[in-house]
């Protein structure tokens, strides 16, 4: 606590304190915000208390905390949720919806390339996350050819387009890939030059006074444009049909306000310096993949702003909360935020349900995406959950230890009971030591409480931390309170 000194008013709180408790685990242990720096996932089943237990509580205390805040959402009423706990934890005024009828926008495209030593590379690294994701929603992946010609069509335009007119939108690369040539007579043709969007790009790129490395660049998007129509019509048909089906869902309705207009009133630099906490109301299970891909490209946006952010700037923690984690995992990019942001002080408070479901949204290579993914977080809790795989995976991981186990027989005749045939017996006895599950698989199935009235609004989990003993253990169980909203 802060103490006045000598009459003097007391000093304002850090803006950033790593010992600020984000979460009571009892017994007079916290997990601290310098912790959450190395970032924490949950599991638990539905109606396992994960949202109404540790994730209220979680999401309280981060507000409190001071830190900025992106929360990205899968039920319809999750947004209604954030604005409450804001408003609990006194910070009502910070809280930020981007969604249908809000005047908060951030276009995606003309904000990355607006900033210092923006490249072409750095903002279609946005729209390769976006295609990835496409390709996995199919229900496997994408030969890889597709792929890379869809993300190359995608940077080319990009290329074409800020740099032939000084400024890219969303919408303006859907017009450019729409525009571009079907065959080498069609590109030489000085009236597809002059009518098309695509042809004004590089004429207008032809005269703009750019530096060296910029020119080269433009002058391979010109090669690109050769190179395109020159291809198979087949081939031209399934590369542009990948690059409109990501840009589309961008381009209609109140996704495309927010996101496409040409115009940004809420920025990450923004959110981040003023402690906003900003929710993105699309819920998935409400605008499907337009809601999807909205929220994923402005968690690549926020988590590129928050790394390249300078932190005696703009101090406070910064926090991605997701859950329905499936929704938005993307073990390649989750990895390399994860491997930098503790000095950014920005981290990753996310939750899922089980292994299977994070594995089925990975793919053809989930398996090994989810261990990948798995091991960006530092922190592990642990509730109620049904899934056999979950449940032994993470008993593995706390581990086993050494138990002693007693045997013993006996071996009676076949004579009638008497004092003879009672010594006659024989009787045998043995011990062997064996490892085993500190805690075994079927304990968070059938041993941890769940909230409601009948637990006491009690909720049960497991939390494990890497480098960290409990009382001589690897693993703590805790209870929280359910949160009321």
């Amino acid at each position: 606590m802060w103490r006045r000194f000598r009459g003097r008013p007391r000093p304002p709180p850090p803006l950033f304190d790593p010992h600020f408790p984000i979460l009571d685990l009892g017994d007079r242990e916290f997990i601290t915000l310098g912790q959450m720096l190395e970032s924490l996932v949950c599991f638990g089943a539905t109606g396992s208390g994960k949202t109404s237990g540790p994730a209220f509580h979680l999401l309280l205390n981060i507000i409190r905390a001071g830190c900025s805040v992106l929360v990205l959402t899968v039920k319809p009423d999750e947004c209604q949720r954030v604005k409450r706990i804001c408003e609990i934890a006194g910070r009502g005024s910070d809280f930020r919806r981007i969604g249908e009828g809000e005047p908060w926008k951030l276009d995606l495209l003309d904000y990355e390339l607006s900033q210092p030593h923006a490249s072409v590379e750095s903002a279609a690294a946005m729209l390769d996350t976006l295609v990835e994701l496409a390709s996995r929603s199919q229900g496997k992946n994408e030969e890889p050819f597709w792929q890379l010609l869809c993300k190359r069509l995608l940077r080319m335009s990009i290329a074409a387009v800020w740099l032939g007119t000084g400024k890219c939108s969303i919408t303006d690369v859907y017009r450019f890939v729409a525009d571009l040539p079907q065959s080498p007579d069609q590109l030489q043709n000085p009236e597809w030059i002059r009518d098309s969007f695509a042809g004004q790009c590089y004429l207008a790129g032809t005269v703009r006074d750019l530096p060296p490395g910029k020119r080269r660049v433009f002058e391979l998007s010109v090669g690109f444009c050769e190179e395109w129509s020159n291809l198979s019509e087949k081939t031209r048909s399934i590369g542009h049909t990948m690059a409109v089906n990501i840009l589309s869902q961008f381009m209609t309705g109140p996704v495309a306000d927010v996101c496409a207009s040409g115009e940004s009133n809420l920025t990450p630099d923004e959110a981040m310096t003023e402690g906003l906490v900003v929710c993105v109301d699309f819920p998935v299970l409400l605008w499907r993949e337009p809601g999807q891909y909205l929220q994923q490209a402005i968690k690549s946006t926020f988590t590129r702003a928050a790394l390249r952010r300078d932190v005696t700037k703009s101090p406070r923690g910064w926090c991605l909360f997701v859950d329905e984690a499936n929704w938005f995992a993307d073990a390649r990019n989750d990895a390399l935020f994860a491997s930098v942001s503790r000095s950014a002080r920005a981290f990753s408070c996310v939750f899922a349900q089980n292994i299977p479901l994070l594995q089925q949204s990975f793919g053809e290579e989930g398996e090994q995406a989810v261990a990948s993914w798995l091991g960006n977080f530092n922190t592990t809790l642990l509730c109620s959950n049904g899934s056999h795989q979950t449940n032994t995976y993470f008993s593995d991981k706390i581990g086993q230890r050494r138990e002693l186990f007693l045997g013993g027989s006996t071996q009676r005749t076949d004579e009638p009971p008497s004092l003879f045939s009672v010594l006659a017996s024989t009787v045998t006895g043995s011990f062997s030591e064996q490892w085993s599950p500190i805690v075994p698989p079927h304990v968070f199935a059938t041993q941890l409480r769940t909230g409601g009235v009948r637990n006491g609004k009690l909720v049960d989990f497991f939390v494990i931390q890497s480098a960290r003993m409990f009382g001589g253990l690897p693993f703590k169980l805790a209870t929280l309170r359910q949160g009321d909203l």
